[in-house]
């Protein structure tokens, strides 16, 4: 069977170098989505600059694919300037899409752009239909959903919705939600949502008698189940890699290009570099999707390291190695290390351009490397011609527009419009806010403004007490959990209407999709260190969407909290002292809740709530003796947040104590707060 000229769902494939461009275009793809250089959850590909977003754009276009540019990121205030900059120039390229997280990004889209589409990304955490309408009703075009849905919950969103959805069939995943870890953050301010994580799920863990991989994740695989999506109705499959090389991307898209049309090889296993495969949640099984006793190791293990100078290392070869193949080599622990092309093959001191199996080779590698590390291919040698192909692009390029620079087009909207939604700041002193995840704190909390109470520890019995004496709902503020699967999503519906029938009207939404949960009247809103704010444009659209006041993300630094400050007319609400979370995920741990499990630097412990599994730091986060320097800022108020502890008398005093006179608390981190989150 031949490819039908058009197909009823688009392949969407990944390009982080112009030569996985081409690979994709080969294979069949209908679309690629790329990077820039900066602001991009890829950051660490090789990505593109605004001259080659120029010109590949062009080359797309006239074969009729499409692009999507990803500025699927958090956005601190200060680069702002940079994404107008960014816009500006994707407007005039008459970019296909811009894949965003950031509801700044979304802002000035909207504001200053509107003929560009925009898709809201896995990033924002979309996990059931309340999400995909808020996206909606914010101007959105396309919603990629969370990864951790099965296919009857893509079915049922889908029937709710005329929304066009992209759902991931392919490549790398998560432990975490995505949109929703921080461990990479907490570790070394390497934020994965400003796309620099550092992949500490990758790394084995130590604890609870095991030293394993308990947070690798395989890879997904959705390759049997292109039919089931196009019956739902998935406008779009999305293929990750952008960290791959050309070699993957063409065989990976293929391989979902014959599935698409129907072509008889669907449904069988890919043969590529990544890592053993999984359907993850598709059919709703989650015990496969970990294996722990092996190595997180993505490629084909090729090596054992004999030994090393500093500038080549020998090896005795397992597989056939070709000189510029893509490679990593895994030294002990690490086994996420940086990819490199081998440049430089030798047998016997003879340059050659592959070494069969059990062959003594030398390679060119920089760096001591321990003998006994083991070398990875993670991606073969870039395909003859492409070098040749890409020169011929530019060239026709150049010639058609006279000159090799980008479009034109400034900075963008200017400061005027940008502080346009600024109103004067409340001067009332900041008020005491402290959350709890357990009933069991009652008895001890005292003395605060506002008590922010999970909903989970808010059960009827509890909800009763509360309602009826001090401190009562008046001062309570109900905090939604972060995730709420498409099957629970009515359940807690109910629970919320039940609080507002006893009394309880203001309320923390963590998600998108927490919006359409609440009565329109009557409430009173506060964002959620989840629902991200890092920027006075992202403010500005959650205080249209009726925030009262938001909660600084808990990965936040000083500087970027301060600048935010000058311009954003939403008051903030800062927290002083948290246990900060490393990981939310769906899927199923065997490891003992409250057991600690460590890597390196990190030292963390599971618990669970609700729906998911929340792997916690042990250390915990605190700026209480930057109490006084931040009531500067003239925040709504302060948040001590007690979650992940069991309630103790003891505890609550000492962390008192801590906040009223501006002390730091014994053993505690200041996370990002000094350092800058990168």
């Amino acid at each position: 069977m031949s490819r039908s000229d058009t197909s009823p769902v688009e392949l969407l494939a990944p390009a982080g170098s112009r030569e996985a461009l081409l690979a994709a275009l080969d294979a069949g793809a209908d679309a690629v989505y790329m990077g820039l250089s900066s602001l991009n959850a890829r950051q660490r590909a090789k990505n593109f600059s605004l001259h080659d977003l120029s010109v590949l754009c062009d080359y797309l276009h006239r074969r009729g694919k499409k692009a999507y540019l990803a500025l699927n990121v958090l956005v601190k205030e200060s680069e702002l300037p940079e994404v107008r900059h960014i816009l500006k120039n994707a407007a005039a390229l008459e970019i296909d899409g811009v894949i965003i997280q950031d509801l700044g990004v979304l802002s000035i889209l909207r504001q200053h752009f509107p003929g560009i589409p925009i898709h809201g990304s896995t990033q924002m955490a979309v996990h059931n239909h309340g999400g995909v309408s808020l996206l909606e009703r914010l101007g959105l075009s396309r919603v990629i959903l969370a990864r951790e849905l099965s296919l009857q919950e893509i079915r049922s969103i889908k029937g709710r919705t005329k929304l066009p959805l992209e759902v991931f069939v392919h490549g790398a995943m998560c432990f975490s939600v995505s949109g929703l870890c921080f461990a990479s953050s907490v570790i070394g301010g390497c934020s994965g949502n400003r796309g620099l994580c550092t992949q500490p799920c990758r790394r084995l863990w130590h604890g609870a008698h095991r030293r394993e991989y308990l947070f690798s994740m395989l890879d997904l695989q959705a390759l049997g189940f292109i039919n089931a999506l196009k019956e739902i109705g998935i406008a779009s499959v999305k293929i990750e890699g952008r960290m791959k090389g050309p070699d993957y991307v063409k065989k990976v898209v293929g391989a979902y290009r014959q599935a698409i049309d129907g072509m008889e090889r669907a449904g069988e296993a890919i043969e590529d570099f990544a890592r053993e495969k999984t359907d993850y949640f598709l059919t709703g099984r989650q015990g496969d999707a970990i294996k722990p006793g092996a190595s997180g190791m993505a490629g084909i293990r090729a090596g054992v390291v004999k030994e090393s100078d500093g500038e080549t290392i020998r090896l005795m070869t397992e597989e056939t190695i070709h000189s510029g193949d893509m490679a990593r080599i895994a030294a002990g622990d690490d086994c996420e290390a940086d990819l490199f092309q081998i440049k430089a093959l030798a047998v016997q001191n003879v340059p050659v351009e592959k070494a069969g199996p059990r062959t003594l080779c030398t390679i060119q590698c920089r760096g001591k490397v321990p003998a006994g590390s083991v070398l990875y291919l993670a991606g073969r040698c870039v395909p003859a011609g492409y070098d040749k192909r890409l020169k011929e692009i530019y060239d026709s390029s150049r010639k058609r527009q006279g000159r090799a620079a980008p479009p034109r087009g400034g900075k963008g909207p200017g400061a005027a419009g940008r502080h346009a939604h600024a109103s004067r700041r409340a001067k009332a002193p900041p008020l005491f806010l402290v959350k709890i995840d357990s009933s069991g704190w009652l008895p001890y909390v005292k003395d605060y403004d506002r008590l922010v109470v999970a909903l989970d520890a808010l059960s009827p019995e509890a909800m009763g007490a509360v309602a009826g004496k001090p401190p009562g709902p008046e001062r309570i503020i109900v905090d939604l959990p972060p995730f709420i699967s498409e099957g629970q999503i009515s359940a807690v519906k109910r629970r919320v209407e039940e609080l507002f029938r006893l009394g309880f009207r203001r309320f923390m939404l963590e998600n998108l999709g927490h919006f359409g949960l609440l009565p329109r009247r009557g409430t009173e809103l506060y964002g959620g260190p989840f629902l991200y704010g890092l920027n006075s444009e992202a403010l500005a659209v959650l205080s249209r969407l009726g925030i009262s006041a938001q909660c600084a993300s808990y990965e936040d630094d000083y500087l970027n909290i301060k600048n935010r400050a000058r311009s954003a007319g939403l008051q903030e609400i800062i927290a002083l002292f948290a246990r900060p979370p490393c990981f939310l995920t769906r899927v199923e741990q065997d490891t003992p809740p409250g057991a600690i499990v460590r890597s390196g630097p990190l030292e963390a412990a599971l618990h669970r709530r609700g729906e998911i599994f929340v792997v916690v730091g042990v250390k915990p986060f605190s700026i209480m003796q930057h109490r006084e320097k931040l009531a500067l800022l003239s925040p709504y108020g302060f948040l001590v947040d007690l979650s992940f502890y069991e309630p103790s008398r003891d505890l609550w005093n000492s962390v008192r104590k801590a906040y009223l006179e501006g002390l730091p608390f014994p053993g505690s981190m200041k996370y990002n707060f000094k350092r800058e989150l990168r």
